[in-house]
């Protein structure tokens, strides 16, 4: 049995969560494949729409959250440039790609500086071209950092 507070997985018929004390009884999520941690990226990048619209730009994104986002923000860029150029041709306006970037920057920013706080910097690294992305392939740091917990759990 996992208890849906913390995940941690307990032994069947244990009343409480030996990890953080929860009281686990029809809540408890039986089967180990709904109770696991892994996501798809596709929630990952809706995730991050949602925290960004609901101004939740402080904490941690693991490297699956944030290269899940880019995944998704990469190939909608692909499609709206392909769209731009289906209704506008050739031409330099770029009215359909102007409007996706404008809209999903602020997100992208969002969830980059949430990855730059998993692995301890400040936010404003993002913005250091090599060691910005460098630091977007690093693992977590591990436990809590000055930024909050560690999404992993660990």
């Amino acid at each position: 049995m996992f208890c849906k507070n913390c995940g941690k997985e307990n032994t069947e018929g244990t009343q409480f969560c030996s990890e953080c004390g929860s009281r686990l009884g029809e809540e408890v999520i039986q089967s180990t494949v709904a109770s696991s941690n892994k996501k798809g990226l596709w929630t990952y990048f809706a995730e991050t729409i949602k925290k960004f619209y609901k101004l939740i730009i402080e904490g941690r994104a693991r490297r699956s959250e944030y290269w899940g986002f880019v995944l998704f923000y990469l190939i909608f860029a692909f499609v709206a440039g392909i769209i731009d150029y289906l209704l506008l041709g050739e031409g330099d306006s770029t009215l359909v790609v102007d409007y996706y970037i404008g809209i999903f920057m602020l997100p992208y920013l969002s969830v980059g500086f949430r990855r730059m706080h998993d692995v301890g910097k400040p936010a404003g690294f993002i913005f250091i071209p090599i060691y910005g992305f460098i630091l977007t392939l690093m693992d977590s740091e591990k436990g809590s950092n000055k930024y909050g917990a560690s999404p992993k759990g660990v």
